[in-house]
């Protein structure tokens, strides 16, 4: 429920915001170039954009730190799992390892 929550009012920011954007265009079209009166609200108009634009790009972020959290677990599990295959395969061919190979292969089955 509180997720629902939150995605609503975020709609609702955007919407207020994009709705903001169409009210000063409209009194942007109705104001003249020269007076004071468009320029603040060209001013107005281009802070709810960047407002607008910066609530988008931040929309993106989640997805890449997800994509990045999840590949930091996967890559050194795979990697070790891929690594423990080989080990046993290595065993079985009577073939004497190293002391620091023993000791990590140890370590992984005796967490």
């Amino acid at each position: 429920m509180k997720n629902i929550f939150k995605r609503e009012e975020k709609k609702t920011v955007r919407d207020s915001i994009l709705k903001q954007i169409k009210d000063v265009e409209s009194q942007l079209e109705n104001s003249s170039y020269d007076s004071g009166e468009y320029h603040r609200l060209m001013d107005e108009y281009l802070k709810l954009i960047d407002r607008y634009n910066e609530m988008e790009k931040n929309k993106a972020h989640p997805v890449v730190d997800y994509g990045l959290k999840v590949a930091s677990i996967v890559i050194p599990a795979g990697i070790t799992i891929w690594g423990t295959i080989v080990t046993m395969n290595y065993e079985k061919e009577d073939i004497v390892n190293n002391t620091a190979g023993k000791q990590f292969f140890k370590r992984i089955f005796t967490v």
